[in-house]
């Protein structure tokens, strides 16, 4: 290998590497878990490991365009809009074209098997995908309700949470959140690439593997909760919730075992019957890309301006100064204004997911009861803001007129206890309860740098006390709440 093509190499990988550091860095500082950031290291390291032996070329060989393409416009929009998903997904692309220009044209098609492992690489299930982890613990719980009626159980469900022969189990976001559904993706897609033909491609096996994450964490839940029903409490409570992800990802790998394995015997059976042979090209007979002509090198250096271009703006457009809903926020009466009202902290686990953004927690008195307000403006941290059912146990909704639009009142449980809760997105001027809404008009907010209206803010109003609220009087005992 001669010393250019080991230098552009090392420059190669210290660029992907410097890339995939910054993202971690990042997602770190905006409340990622060291779990969340080591199950991308372990995808990487399996991506490595699987497709070891790599056999790489002497010379570079001529890339393909539409990879530098796909690396351009997945960066620039992670950047832009502040995405995880479209971030990984460019950074897989300027991977995958780094190998292929370096690697021989017979190991091209296992490593772009494999691809799929580096879109793992970043933690975008955890912090782009909650509604997902959200589904699976809603309808796992709804499934395991029926299977314990069914076998002779005392099942009452409230929302995420059951009570199993009088035990109770909340289904949280421990279970099927992003760290776990991150983990059974790896194994499902290390198992399609171990398990299926070669021949076979893994991307049509996508819901499959989504399927058994599903079924997995369904099993999971269901086993635990005959556990909790049949065997005192005193005999599992400090294994229970540290096994629950060993027992899902045990789950998760014997299925996908069991059926990529059977699938691919079916396949060589199918094969053998029709005595037709699987459907492969020589690697004697695959001609090897030349190196670039002259003619072509004005292609491949618009589409490498591109890169770097979008790569410029991309990095230029996050450090533009966005502003944000401050000026709101700073209508919030406050004990100095001689409002009747208490600051309350924030935990350490809120605070963790808040980061950069701004927020205010204060406890108000309200026709002799005190409500908690809490209000975020994620201009500086989008993730701070999402989707406040994830974080309940919900056992009923009903919308809730308001000034400019409208708002959602939940009843939660809490603590064996019922109480009520009312939410809403703002900018200011029109009030929504759609969490799709938000991150649509915050991420078009993104894209126009600001031009497109004002930051909408999460609102959410809850009494401290279990007494029935009517919502009209306190709104109007609150009017300021209406201008946020």
């Amino acid at each position: 290998m001669g010393r250019k093509v080991w230098q552009l190499d090392v420059a190669a990988l210290l660029a992907l590497l410097g890339m995939m550091v910054g993202v971690m860095l990042e997602c770190a500082r905006r409340g990622s878990t060291s779990a969340t950031l080591s199950l991308g290291v372990a995808a990487l390291v399996l991506f490595i490991w699987l497709g070891s032996p790599w056999q790489f070329e002497s010379s570079i060989c001529r890339g393909r365009l539409p990879a530098l393409a796909v690396a351009a416009i997945g960066i620039l929009l992670g950047l832009v809009l502040d995405m995880l998903l479209p971030l990984a997904i460019g950074w897989s692309a300027l991977l995958w074209f780094w190998l292929d220009c370096r690697l021989k044209e017979n190991a091209k098609p296992a490593a772009f098997r494999l691809m799929l492992l580096t879109c793992l690489v970043f933690p975008w299930i955890d912090l782009d995908l909650k509604a997902v982890g959200w589904a699976m613990r809603v309808t796992s719980t709804i499934v395991t309700q029926h299977v314990l009626s069914w076998s002779g159980f005392e099942v009452v469900r409230m929302g995420t949470m059951m009570t199993v022969n009088g035990q109770l189990i909340e289904v949280g976001e421990r279970c099927a959140g992003g760290d776990t559904l991150h983990a059974m993706l790896l194994i499902g897609v290390a198992s399609a690439y171990v398990f299926l033909r070669p021949n076979q491609r893994i991307v049509p096996w996508l819901p499959v593997v989504c399927g058994l994450a599903w079924l997995a964490n369904a099993l999971r839940l269901i086993l635990i909760s005959v556990i909790v029903g049949l065997v005192p409490p005193r005999f599992y409570a400090t294994w229970m919730h540290d096994g629950g992800g060993l027992v899902v990802v045990s789950l998760m790998l014997v299925l996908c075992m069991a059926v990529m394995a059977a699938a691919s015997r079916r396949q060589a059976s199918v094969s053998r019957d029709t005595n037709a042979e699987p459907r492969t090209i020589p690697a004697a007979k695959v001609p090897a890309r030349p190196a670039l002509r002259k003619k072509e090198r004005l292609a491949h250096l618009s589409i490498w301006g591109l890169l770097v271009s979008c790569i410029v703006i991309g990095y230029l457009w996050k450090t533009f100064p966005l502003p944000g809903a401050g000026a709101r926020l700073d209508r919030m009466p406050s004990a100095a204004s001689g409002a009747m009202c208490r600051d309350v902290p924030f935990s350490e686990a809120e605070r963790n997911r808040i980061g950069d953004a701004r927020a205010i927690k204060r406890a108000y008195r309200c026709d002799g009861r005190e409500f908690l307000v809490t209000v975020i403006d994620g201009t500086q941290n989008r993730r701070a803001v999402h989707d406040p059912t994830y974080c309940w146990t919900i056992i009923s909704s009903a919308e809730q007129p308001l000034t400019g639009g409208r708002g959602i009142v939940v009843r939660v449980a809490d603590q064996g206890n019922e109480k009520e809760i009312l939410f809403w997105f703002s900018d200011g001027s029109v009030k929504y309860a759609e969490p799709v809404r938000y991150l649509l008009q915050t991420g078009l907010r993104r894209a126009t740098l600001g031009w497109s209206g004002e930051e909408p803010v999460l609102v959410l109003v809850e009494p401290l006390d279990l007494r029935q609220v009517n919502w009209f009087q306190v709104l109007d005992h609150m009017p300021w709440l209406m201008e946020l």
